[in-house]
């Protein structure tokens, strides 16, 4: 079976991908909203510095719609962050 690692207990199983991407999103979503917030930036602020609507980063804070990678970069970068950071744990 093909899929990510992934710790479960004290084993190391693996998890299809599809499954991966379905938790991922989320935990991506709240951990941009936390580092957004932690910077004391507004949602129209980091939408500006981006050039995307603010409705956009609601949807994407929300899990609504996935964030597209380009767009991790530049969210990094308005947050002073390095991209690391914007990854949950």
């Amino acid at each position: 079976m093909k899929g990510v690692p992934h710790l479960y207990g004290h084993a190391l199983r693996r998890v299809p991908a599809s499954e991966a991407r379905r938790t991922f999103q989320p935990r991506l979503a709240k951990s941009i909203q936390r580092a957004r917030i932690d910077a004391s930036v507004a949602v129209t602020e980091l939408a500006a510095a981006i050039g995307v609507d603010h409705k956009t980063i609601h949807a994407w804070e929300a899990g609504k719609i996935g964030i597209p990678s380009h767009r991790l970069y530049q969210i990094a970068a308005a947050l002073g962050l390095p991209l690391d950071a914007l990854l949950p744990s």
